[in-house]
């Protein structure tokens, strides 16, 4: 089985991927990366989005606004090479290339 999965954190597990200036702004700007992640999905045929690497005090604030967008919890995503390009499009990052089979 191979699936196609954009990611949003570190594949090495160290650090956060998404780290901001105003905790405040959390539920917004998880918001409008959903919406750039959306479109990346679609363009790149995507079939899962992961968000990993959630710190465990922020967890309880971001399950609340991911789910309300649509995201589940899942554990057992460990450490998997994949390969990537990463482009410039109108100033926004994105991702193409083929996530490797685990």
């Amino acid at each position: 089985m191979q699936f196609r999965i954009l990611e949003v954190g570190y594949f090495t597990m160290i650090g956060e991927g998404v780290a901001l200036r105003n905790e405040e702004q959390t539920d917004v700007v998880l918001a409008v990366l959903n919406e750039e992640l959306q479109k990346i999905a679609d363009d790149e045929q995507v079939d899962f989005i992961l968000f990993r690497d959630i710190p465990v005090q922020k967890y309880d604030r971001w399950n609340t606004v991911l789910s309300g967008l649509g995201y589940s919890p899942a554990t057992g995503f460990s450490e998997c090479p994949a390969s990537h390009r990463m482009e410039r499009n109108g100033g926004i990052p994105s991702v193409s290339g083929q996530q490797d089979q685990a």
